[in-house]
Parts: C-alpha cells; structure tokens; sequence
C-alpha cells in the first residue's frame, strides 16, 4: 500500500484501487473512467477491421474488466457517479454493436447479456457472500457473515437467511461488507421459490448472471 496524491487530495493505492480519505470513492471512478474511454478510443480506431465478436472481447477484456475489479467497493456511491460509469458501459456497447448514439441501449445491453453496473456490484457482493458462506472466501470476509439459526424450528431455516446488523446511516456504516451483504443476500432468498443450495456455485451464477434474477430484473 502507497500513498500518492491524486485531484489534491493524499489517497491510498493498494492493488490498483485508489481510496481517498473521505471514502466517496471519488478517484476510483476517475481513474475507472480516464483507462475506459482511453481503451474505447483505442478500439474505435480499429472497429471498421474487426468482427461484432471480436470487438465484443477486445472491449470486454479491456474496458467491461475494469468495471468488475474491485466493484464491491462501489456500492452505495451518488448515482451521479453511478450514472458515468454506466454511460461508459453503454459506449462500450454501441461501440460493439455499432449502435446510433440516441437509440436506446437497454436492448443492446440485453443482446449482448451484459448486466448493468449497478447490477454487476450486486452480483460481486451476492457471489463473495456465496463464497464465505461456503467456506471458499478469505476468513476475514467469512467472519462477516453468519447464517440466521431461528430459536424455533420455521419454515424460513432451509432458506440461508443471515441476521442483518444494525448500522448508523449518518456514516459509512451501511457500505461495510457485513451489512450490505446479508441484505442483498436476504432480498435474493426472498424471490426464490426453492433455498439456494450452498454448493451450487455454478449454479448460482447462471441464477444471478446470465438469464436469472439479477437480469430479469433489469431487463424483464
């Protein structure tokens, strides 16, 4: 971890994320924002020599990557940085499809089955929950999280419930892993007709990812 200074402000880098002292999370967005469009420019030059699918790894690879790093951290940012961030992924996505600037995107976002990035930071946390509840994530993510044992046997204690702790929303509080977590983590428990089983990892993914919950809900 070293400190450098970025936009005047003296922010910590530990592999490859900037956090500044505030936690608005300011300069990981800059930085997220300057490297995308320098890929997308870079694609452009090149699109008319290459295939859609081509195109569609070349910007996965480069720019759709650099969405998903470290992305946890990003939940519960201002929707204005939200905002840009999914306006870069909508770019990258006309840029693939060679979509007209005022068409509208969602279709072209469905198409090509790329969730959108308030929905990606989603997916991060539900996955590394996943994760530390069946024991394949760092302990100390694992310490974070604890299955709901209910004091009386309930119908609900087949479903993976975690207990959720209580926060101070005048911090930060409500970003931390142990609070954001059990409640994505509830409200997907909640949708489902069947408990999730704790080592269906695959599984989950198709769940959340590519046709499941998280895309339906986005997309339906």
């Amino acid at each position: 971890m070293v400190k450098i200074k970025l936009q005047e402000v003296f922010v910590e880098r530990d592999l490859g994320i900037y956090i500044d002292p505030s936690l608005q999370l300011l300069n990981i967005v800059s930085k997220l924002l300057e490297e995308g469009y320098f890929h997308l420019r870079n694609i452009a030059l090149a699109r008319r020599q290459l295939s859609k699918s081509a195109t569609r790894s070349i910007t996965q690879a480069l720019v759709i990557s650099r969405l998903d790093y470290g992305n946890s951290l990003l939940y519960g940012i201002t929707n204005e940085l939200m905002n840009k961030l999914q306006m870069l992924q909508n770019n990258a996505a006309r840029l693939v499809a060679k979509t007209p600037k005022r068409a509208h995107i969602t279709p072209v976002l469905r198409e090509l089955h790329w969730l959108p990035v308030r929905a990606r930071i989603d997916f991060k946390i539900l996955y590394l929950t996943f994760m530390a509840l069946n024991g394949e994530a760092p302990l100390y993510l694992a310490e974070l999280v604890h299955r709901y044992i209910p004091p009386r046997s309930l119908r609900s204690q087949n479903k993976y419930l975690l207990p959720e702790p209580s926060f101070h929303s005048t911090n930060f509080g409500g970003r931390a892993f142990s609070v954001m977590a059990p409640r994505l983590w509830n409200n997907l428990i909640a949708k489902q007709e069947a408990p999730i089983s704790p080592s269906s990892k695959t599984d989950l993914k198709k769940q959340l990812k590519t046709t499941g919950i998280l895309f339906e809900k986005y997309y339906s």
